[in-house]
């Protein structure tokens, strides 16, 4: 009786269920150093701290599971999601220089179409399963082999638990503190704060990569947490107020240039050529564009672009863009609105002239890819149209294009309206996205032409360009089906061509053409250029098209620009002034070009000679000889490019100008 009435008020206490979170610390640690080694960025984060901070509070609710089986559970479940995190970061980052951050989320759909498995790096992935592993298998092991058990009081068990608890989330949200305590900062008027500060940095996580390779997994994921609820960019009504009234009276900029207002009252088609590279206008496959590269038109050859399509998109009719992946994020009850958006500067013209006018946008892919009927109507489009607006009811499968110039021709009357006076139409195309292979019917069609002229076109990639003719089987045939596509988009910028020569539209309307970025899909540019595809500061490998064919305006300039200043060139073109304080880029016909820099939401900040991922660090890509004075103004520049865009972020958080 004695013995049942002391089990009644006693507990055993296995020293091996407590052993269990600190092997989910060690292996945790494990993880993040296999993983900083394995990217690149050392051996662990600078504020390391961060890390411990969040591994000992989640070890405090391994500690309190009430049995080894259920602790197992929860360690291995914290370190099932690193493990995945690794998997989609590596993965992110060797193809497109990028990190998971939480508004992908939303792009369920669009990430799902396009991924293939060779974007995997299976190496990676096979040594976070065996690490994942090791950790399984040693928490068995310290189960099973450490039998020793002591004898408590229940309550004094759970006071020693709960306590226990207390003190763990003490130290983990102490590390936290005291990791944010000790961010370096400098004097806020120091002109380098943006660059220097570890605290702005921490605020705003706006440099992607650093924010990650600084803070590590667990402080930069706990931030972005934190910054989805408690925005840094979110402002009072009369913050909002103030930050209207700079707008509106301290950005305005006119340029000047020898061709300022030289196209005034002209009609826009503005063209993303999806996946585009130099090698793809050639004199073979794409004579049209060739024609307009080499003397019909006038060609930007030093022009360089790194972001998601829709992100260069957005950025080529409103000067810049937030970093949230989609656009509707923005999106609110009064719906938003960008009175500086191209088509509402053009319509604005139009009206103080006393002209009809319309404006128009097309996608040869499907509507629902980030979401831009919502969005698009709102910024200055009368219409949005995509594939399934036009091919009602037919099965539209991801990898099957449907031809540009085909939907083009379906869509002419749309796509330039003889009704009006001045029309501005933006086009997305398709046909050149990839994946580069047999099932596409669009390639099939144009592939007997290909092969039947391919020793023509790699004469002319041998002996006329600096591009890499691929040996690999399997590349060679990703490049052939790609330039069967690239046949397409041609075919569709002649027909549009002669189509305004046939409605006399010829010699007032200009054709404003672009890529987004090189072709991924098979690494295919990079290799073509002599870089792996982890070779991000290898700043040639984006270098992509950019060309205007446009009556009276022929030449070529190897300036350095690149997809943000589209927006202030076409400005300058037609006359119209830009806001400083939305629009990052300049205009490549004026002098402030030497300020031109490129900063890709994904990866780093560069121009033609000088790349870095936190400014500070410069890497010299072209002279190691640069004068200290220009690098010093690179940084500047790339200071001056981030404030610029908290004040961007600002805008599109508040919706500073509201719905239509």
């Amino acid at each position: 009786m004695d013995n049942v009435k002391k089990q009644s008020t006693t507990s055993n206490m296995k020293v091996s269920s407590y052993l269990l979170p600190v092997v989910y610390i060690i292996f945790s640690f494990i993880f993040e150093i296999t993983q900083f080694l394995y990217i690149g960025f050392g051996f662990l984060p600078k504020y390391m701290l961060f890390d411990l901070a969040i591994m000992v509070i989640f070890a405090a609710f391994v500690f309190v599971a009430p049995t080894n089986k259920f602790k197992g559970v929860l360690a291995g479940f914290f370190l099932l999601i690193q493990l995945v995190l690794n998997v989609v970061n590596i993965t992110l980052y060797k193809v497109f220089g990028d990190i998971f951050s939480f508004d992908m989320l939303k792009l369920g759909h669009e990430v799902g179409s396009v991924f293939q498995f060779s974007f995997l790096d299976f190496k990676n992935i096979i040594l976070n399963f065996v690490i994942y592993g090791l950790a399984i298998t040693t928490m068995v092991i310290v189960c099973k082999k450490n039998t020793t058990v002591f004898v408590a009081k229940k309550q004094a068990k759970l006071a020693l638990i709960l306590a226990a608890f207390v003190v763990l989330n003490v130290f983990g949200v102490g590390f936290y503190a005291t990791s944010v305590n000790s961010l370096y900062s400098p004097a806020k008027d120091d002109p380098m704060y943006i660059a220097y500060s570890d605290s702005y940095l921490y605020t705003n996580l706006n440099m992607k990569l650093e924010s990650y390779k600084r803070f590590g997994t667990f402080g930069y994921y706990a931030k972005l947490i934190n910054n989805t609820f408690n925005s840094p960019n979110e402002l009072t009504a009369e913050k909002q107020k103030e930050l209207s009234q700079t707008i509106a009276t301290n950005g305005e900029y006119t340029y000047v240039s020898d061709k300022t207002g030289l196209l005034k009252d002209n009609n826009v088609i503005m063209i993303l050529m999806e996946s585009f590279d130099w090698y793809a206008i050639n004199p073979v496959y794409t004579p049209t564009l060739y024609g307009i590269a080499n003397g019909g038109g006038y060609s930007f050859t030093n022009f360089y672009g790194h972001n998601k399509t829709n992100v260069s998109e957005g950025i080529s009719f409103l000067g810049s863009l937030p970093k949230t992946e989609m656009m509707v994020s923005y999106y609110d009850s009064v719906g938003i609105s960008a009175p500086y958006s191209l088509p509402n500067l053009m319509r604005n013209d139009a009206q103080n002239d006393g002209v009809s006018y319309e404006a128009n946008y097309f996608h040869s892919w499907l509507s629902s890819f980030y979401a831009r009927p919502q969005t698009y109507s709102e910024l200055g489009f009368e219409t949005v149209t995509c594939l399934d607006d036009v091919y009602k009811g037919e099965n539209l499968e991801w990898g099957y294009w449907k031809s540009d110039e085909q939907f083009v021709k379906d869509c002419i009357n749309e796509f330039v309206p003889l009704n009006v006076d001045r029309f501005f139409t933006q086009f997305a195309s398709m046909s050149t996205h990839g994946p580069y292979d047999t099932k596409n019917a669009l390639f099939k069609e144009k592939l007997d032409y290909v092969l039947d002229n391919f020793d023509t076109y790699s004469e002319w990639l041998n002996n006329e360009t600096d591009f890499i003719m691929p040996e690999n089987k399997t590349l060679l045939s990703a490049l052939q089906h790609y330039l069967a596509g690239t046949i397409d988009l041609d075919n569709t910028v002649a027909y549009l061509i002669d189509y305004l020569e046939q409605n006399n539209l010829s010699d007032n309307t200009s054709i404003v053409l672009f890529a987004d970025h090189y072709a991924y899909y098979n690494d295919l540019s990079a290799k073509m250029k002599g870089f792996g595809k982890e070779d991000f500061e290898e700043v040639s490998v984006h270098n992509i098209p950019f060309m205007i064919y446009s009556p009276g305006l022929q030449g070529t300039t190897d300036v350095f620009c690149s997809t943000y200043d589209i927006y202030p060139t076409v400005c300058d073109l037609f006359g119209f002034n830009v806001n400083k304080n939305l629009a990052h880029g300049n205009s490549i016909f004026s002098n402030d070009m030497q300020d031109s820099i490129f900063s890709s939401h994904m990866t780093g900040i560069f121009t033609d000679e000088m790349y870095t991922t936190n400014i500070v660090d410069v890497t010299k890509v072209v002279d190691y000889d640069i004068p200290p004075q220009r690098v010093e103004k690179f940084q500047q520049n790339a200071v001056d490019w981030y404030a610029r865009q908290e004040t961007v972020e600002k805008v599109w958080k508040n919706n500073i100008f509201g719905g239509k």
